[in-house]
């Protein structure tokens, strides 16, 4: 994820210290980047099983997954995640940095189905700008483009082997 940001958004010449958030149906990966190099990373894992998930088939072809459990087990397990990102920002701020820096950006990436919805509560939660990846941006051929929940796959298309 974090070289496609990059091929969305170029290197400038001021700091940037971004935080991706890559949520999953079963975790959560954090990452910190300083000035382009990974400095933390953090897996939270999120405690909902399989069986409280539903598959279907949309008309589109695709599998689409829906919550089916309790859903405050649901909004307890993001407001549990916030408070362990706000944590970690905390420590990469005051700890790592020693109140010198702080996060300036949050990427929100993933596959969780309802990643709009995490994205959305991030930015009324977090003082930082929080913002995902548009593939599209970062095409050569700006014809029609898999959804964001191909974001990992096509960064990893991006590696320069």
């Amino acid at each position: 994820n974090y070289r496609l940001y990059r091929k969305q958004v170029p290197k400038t010449e001021e700091e940037e210290q971004l935080l991706i958030a890559q949520f999953d149906v079963h975790a959560v990966n954090i990452s910190i980047f300083e000035d382009f190099v990974p400095i933390v990373m953090h897996n939270i894992p999120l405690d909902i099983s399989d069986g409280e998930w539903e598959r279907k088939l949309t008309k589109e072809g695709r599998y689409e997954l829906n919550y089916i459990g309790q859903a405050e087990n649901l909004s307890s397990q993001f407001a549990d995640t916030y408070k362990e990102i706000s944590r970690l920002i905390d420590f990469y701020r005051y700890t790592i940095t020693h109140g010198k820096k702080n996060i300036t950006k949050i990427l929100v990436t993933g596959d969780h189905p309802y990643i709009d919805q995490i994205e959305k509560e991030m930015g009324e939660r977090f003082e930082q700008k929080v913002m995902s990846i548009d593939p599209g941006k970062a095409a050569p051929n700006k014809g029609d483009f898999p959804p964001r929940t191909f974001n990992l796959a096509l960064g990893l298309a991006l590696k320069e082997v």
